[in-house]
């Protein structure tokens, strides 16, 4: 059986089971993938914690082949626990800019006041060049995805997935054309449906 698991981006109401991820979770049951929504909410948690609750919930739902699409702060997710899970494929959608590598005054700013101190501290402690070092070491084919409008909307984050698609051996790099941060448009929800 060839199962997918989806990691939602930071929202403290919602996770992959939201409806806003109902297309993307059709379409690829349509392909015949099992598709697994990843029920853990980020309400009251750290990055630290929640790959470590996202690796028992890979452990007690993966199968024989796996995949991960994470979104934003979901792609960190899969990002930090795939060299540990070692799933087939890991799909990057939106690589949060928040590692040891990205700090800026500006950008921490932005980061403690939307998401936290405490997350954003805890975020800070992880090198993204270590964690590709790391994955390099295993046979994880990654995707790294974007979407054009990043460009203008989130530039630190378009730059951060430019460099952590060259650091890994086993990637890809695809912007996609018109889509926002959203992995739910419709154009950036094909474009990870095609991928697969």
């Amino acid at each position: 059986m060839k199962t997918i698991f989806i990691l939602a981006g930071f929202d403290l109401h919602e996770t992959a089971l939201s409806t806003d991820y109902a297309k993307l979770r059709e379409e690829l049951a349509g392909k015949g993938y099992n598709v697994v929504p990843v029920d853990i909410s980020w309400y009251r948690k750290t990055p630290s914690q929640y790959v470590e609750e996202f690796r028992h919930f890979y452990a007690k739902h993966k199968t024989g082949e796996n995949m991960v699409i994470g979104n934003s702060f979901g792609a960190v997710i899969a990002f930090l626990a795939a060299a540990e899970l070692r799933p087939d494929v890991v799909c990057l959608c939106s690589l949060s800019p928040f590692f040891k590598e990205d700090r800026r005054k500006k950008q921490d700013a932005y980061g403690i006041r939307y998401f936290g101190k405490r997350r954003m501290e805890d975020l800070w402690q992880y090198s993204a060049d270590e964690v590709a070092k790391q994955l390099n070491d295993t046979k994880v084919k990654t995707f790294v995805l974007y979407g054009e409008k990043e460009h203008r909307t989130s530039p630190d984050l378009v730059a951060r997935c430019k460099d952590t698609a060259s650091k890994l051996r086993r990637s890809k790099l695809l912007e996609i054309a018109g889509a926002p941060h959203d992995m739910a448009d419709s154009a950036y929800t094909s474009a990870i449906v095609d991928l697969f």
